[in-house]
C-alpha cells in the first residue's frame, strides 16, 4: 500500500503465487515527446538530389 497515490482509473489485477499483485497500468509510450523540439530535428533527407524530371516510372 506503498504507493496508492500512482493508481489512477485503470489497473492490472493479477496472481502471482498465493498473492493478489494490484498494479496501475501504464500506457504505452507514456512521456515520450516530453520536451521533445520538432524544430530541432535534421531531415534526413534534405541531402538527397531532387529529381525534377516529370517521366513517369517504369515498374
Amino acid at each position: 500500500m506503498d504507493n496508492l497515490a500512482a493508481i489512477s482509473d485503470e489497473v492490472d489485477i493479477r496472481l502471482e503465487g498465493k498473492s493478489l499483485v494490484i498494479v496501475p497500468v501504464h500506457a504505452p509510450r507514456t512521456g515520450w515527446f516530453v520536451g521533445y523540439k520538432p524544430e530541432a530535428d535534421v531531415e534526413p533527407l534534405a541531402a538527397l538530389p531532387v529529381d525534377d524530371s516529370t517521366e513517369e516510372w517504369a515498374w
